[in-house]
């Protein structure tokens, strides 16, 4: 199950990275610091277990009386796709026993079936052990929403004049960009806070930049979510321009207002963000109903059906971008179907919420912000992230329940948290492997990507693999 890549696309990244930073300067220091350590990565890490498992599973399979596995085994040949082969099979025996073990009907089911699962499921895991371990390296070169802030850099002088050229065909008058300072924060967008000037107008906007579909979100679709959020009143930036051209800044982007405040981490602030998801989750029908339309959810679809959709939508994520199939997350989604049930009515759910998406100007929220992740869904997604996995660095889940408690109103039983902090765990794993495709693909990749690729994707897995009972 091993997620990696190759010795010589990953080599190749870290010569091209190093030998421009020697030769030109390219790199900013923080950066060489990072490819140092890929390099370090890169020379230790442990040969490619995949021909290895692909002969431990292939023993497992052939003479186990399942005839989807001895099929699966016995069509192998020296290749690539004889691994993926395997870890399919794997795959669908996996999810098959999750069913079984749940009290549903799996046609076809058997006892040989029912005596290789388990020692199926204990070498996946034990792979899994392996697989982090050797990752573990990544997260030390990761920069993460953790880091040390540093000083905003200028975002480069030929974005910067494209930029320009560009505002002034929207304003019809000479544009002089006067700054425009890189935001820090998430992956999925370049984000710029540009001053700019042109005629008779001195403006200030945020420009968001798509980072070649990492988090496989758009910004088209993100646009379209707060224009219908906007109509309904609530606090968001005002979306001033799209642009779906990729020829003007490399990928396509959007501008939109600037709103004044920041991050509060205090009581009050806290108690403030809190209200704001309750306030976004209590939005009408008819507002979570144009929200589900943008990603084509029937009108009138049901709660469960709307879970249903999201399972899916992380499947096809995960399908896409992993480079071979994943037993365990195949696992997990079956376990989620099973097990993730509604709490309510279908709401509006922003899919990352917390206090580094709220701005708060003293008095109050001044506008939610980035909106990539919202769509129709279940409130329990945002407030089991926000408590259990994205707030974590401010308090404890057992503190931050008694908070939703106290200021929200907010209780779940346990049962319900787990299932939907595993939910939130399999979005996160299948998100992260999205940074596997910008590496491979991008002309300029960078030690972040290849940390979320492989080491941030495994330690989501690796949650999800206990709250879903993989360790017997």
């Amino acid at each position: 199950m091993s997620i990696r890549v190759d010795d010589a696309a990953l080599w190749s990244a870290i010569e091209v990275a190093l030998g421009s930073a020697a030769r030109d300067g390219a790199l900013p220091p923080r950066e060489v610091v990072q490819w140092a350590g890929v390099a370090r990565y890169a020379a230790h890490r442990p040969d490619d277990p995949r021909a290895a498992r692909s002969a431990v599973l292939r023993t497992l399979f052939l003479g186990s009386g399942v005839a989807a596995l001895e099929d699966a085994a016995n069509s192998s040949a020296d290749d690539p796709a004889d691994h993926d082969r395997l870890l399919k099979a794997a795959g669908r025996l996996l999810a098959a026993h999750v069913r079984v073990e749940a009290g549903q009907e799996v046609p076809g089911w058997s006892g040989s079936a029912a005596l290789v699962a388990p020692e199926l499921l204990a070498l996946c895991v034990r792979w899994y052990d392996e697989d982090a371990a050797a990752a573990a390296p990544l997260l030390e070169v990761f920069t993460g929403h953790g880091a040390d802030p540093v000083e905003a850099p200028e975002a480069p002088y030929s974005l910067v004049s494209r930029l320009e050229d560009w505002l002034a065909e929207r304003v019809g008058t000479h544009v002089t960009v006067e700054s425009a300072t890189v935001i820090s924060g998430g992956f999925s967008r370049l984000m710029l806070d540009v001053r700019w000037s042109g005629g008779d107008r001195a403006e200030r906007c945020i420009v968001r930049i798509e980072q070649g579909g990492m988090f496989a979100t758009d910004g088209a679709r993100e646009v379209a979510v707060m224009r219908v959020l906007a109509a309904a009143g609530f606090a968001v930036p005002q979306v001033i321009w799209e642009e779906p051209d990729l020829a003007v800044l490399g990928e396509p982007f959007f501008v939109m207002e600037r709103v004044d405040g920041a991050a509060r981490l205090d009581d009050a602030g806290l108690d403030d963000v809190l209200r704001a998801v309750r306030d976004l989750h209590s939005l009408p029908s008819d507002v979570v109903a144009a929200v589900a339309a943008v990603d084509g959810l029937p009108a009138g679809s049901t709660p469960e059906a709307v879970i249903d959709a999201q399972v899916e939508h992380w499947r096809r994520v995960y399908r896409a971008s992993s480079p071979q199939p994943v037993p365990l997350l195949e696992r997990a989604m079956a376990w989620l179907r099973c097990h993730l049930h509604p709490t309510g009515p279908s709401v509006v759910v922003h899919g990352d919420p917390g206090p580094g998406n709220a701005l708060h100007d003293g008095s109050g929220i001044t506008a939610v912000i980035d909106w990539e992740f919202t769509h129709a869904g279940d409130a329990a997604e945002d407030w089991s992230y926000l408590a259990l996995i994205r707030g974590r660095r401010i308090m404890t889940p057992a503190e931050w329940k008694a908070r939703l408690e106290r200021s929200v109103g907010v209780t779940y039983d346990e049962d319900t948290w787990t299932a939907w902090e595993a939910f939130n765990g399999v979005k996160g794993s299948c998100v992260n492997l999205t940074a596997l495709t910008v590496f491979g693909a991008s002309q300029h990749p960078t030690p972040d990507h290849l940390a979320i690729g492989v080491a941030v994707h495994l330690r989501f897995l690796g949650r999800v693999v206990d709250l879903t009972g993989a360790r017997r």
